[in-house]
Parts: C-alpha cells; sequence; structure tokens
C-alpha cells in the first residue's frame, strides 16, 4: 500500500477495479472524523491543481463541510418536497441537522462531500450530496446511482 505524505497527514493509497483511491480521516471539531479520499483512474491523474483545491478543503474542512449543510438545508427547502415533520428537522443550527458521516470525495475535476443516509425521506436509501465547484457549492445530486456509495 503506498503512501502520499501532505501537511495534514498520509493518504493511504489503495488500487481499485477502476484505478485507485487515497482514503485519510480528517480531525474535525464539530463533525468528529471525516472520511477524505482522492479517486484517480491512473496516479498521473492527481495533479498539481487537485492536490493544491484537496489541500485548501482539509485545512479548513469544519468550514466546509458546513457549508455543505446550509446549502444542502436550503436546496432541500427550496426544491424538495418535504413534509412539515421534515421541515422541521431542518430547523436547527447546521452542525445539529439530520445528516450522518460527511464524507469528502475527490475527483480530477470535481469535488463531492457525500452526507449518508438521515433521518430525512429524500436520504434514503443511498444519501443525497453536494457538488462543489472548486470551493463553492455547486448543486444536490441523489446518490442513488452513485458507484461511489
Amino acid at each position: 500500500m503506498q503512501k502520499m505524505a501532505w501537511k495534514f497527514g498520509e493518504l493511504e493509497k489503495v488500487a481499485t477495479d477502476e484505478g485507485f483511491i487515497w482514503y485519510a480521516e480528517l480531525k474535525s471539531e464539530s463533525f468528529g472524523e471525516v472520511p477524505f479520499c482522492l479517486v484517480s483512474a491512473d496516479t498521473a491523474d492527481v495533479d498539481d491543481e487537485m492536490i493544491s483545491l484537496a489541500r485548501r478543503i482539509a485545512r479548513n474542512i469544519d468550514r466546509y463541510v458546513k457549508d455543505a449543510l446550509a446549502f444542502l438545508r436550503d436546496e432541500l427547502r427550496r426544491e424538495y418536497r418535504l413534509g412539515e415533520d421534515e421541515l422541521r428537522l431542518l430547523d436547527v443550527p447546521v452542525c445539529d441537522l439530520p445528516f450522518e458521516l460527511p464524507q469528502c470525495t475527490f475527483y480530477a475535476r470535481d469535488t463531492q462531500w457525500l452526507m449518508g443516509p438521515g433521518v430525512l425521506d429524500v436520504c434514503e436509501p443511498f444519501g443525497i450530496g453536494v457538488i462543489f465547484e472548486g470551493e463553492r457549492p455547486l448543486r444536490v445530486e441523489n446518490l442513488e446511482l452513485s458507484r461511489e456509495y
């Protein structure tokens, strides 16, 4: 198993049928352990730009998870048909939202924050995620068809 050293620790490289995944567990003050991974078809896919973005996110993991959760909460209220009980569950501080296991997954040109199944019906069975464009939340995605989750 190959390791890649970063300022925030080491990423462990694991070969898969489709390429490579580097894993790490980031420490978050608000969310505990946050799984963090980079997915590539080839080791050459992990370029300096991708590494630079991943490092910026990793250094401020709490901020980006909070940004993702706030964006997700706002989009769920606006775009999804939630019942009154589910809407009430969204009326809490961001760190107390009913989602589990924030996870940060980087691809060559795309950043995804994956929210594990929560208590909202919209989260079942595979979860929902916030797609980032660089450091900015872009859209909410249903992960039902995702192979990574």
